[in-house]
């Protein structure tokens, strides 16, 4: 079976932005050090609009996946 990827756009609120950058990027770190089955998890920021974010995860498996919601 292949790879599972998921892709995810948003907005950030202006003022939450500096937290949030924060701490999706500590999340993103320790996703794939620390969870099984996670073998990529990007953030990437668009240029002309620093609120739009987009997340890209790659995890061996639709179930690895599942895992990945239900840790802390």
């Amino acid at each position: 079976m292949g790879n599972f990827v998921l892709i995810v756009t948003f907005q950030v609120k202006p003022e939450h932005l500096d937290r949030f950058n924060q701490m999706i990027d500590v999340n993103a770190r320790a996703s794939v050090r620390e969870e099984p089955g996670c073998r990529q998890f990007d953030v990437m920021r668009a240029i002309d609009d620093s609120c739009k974010v987009v997340l890209y995860e790659v995890y061996d498996s639709e179930d690895a996946f599942k895992a990945h919601g239900k840790m802390a």
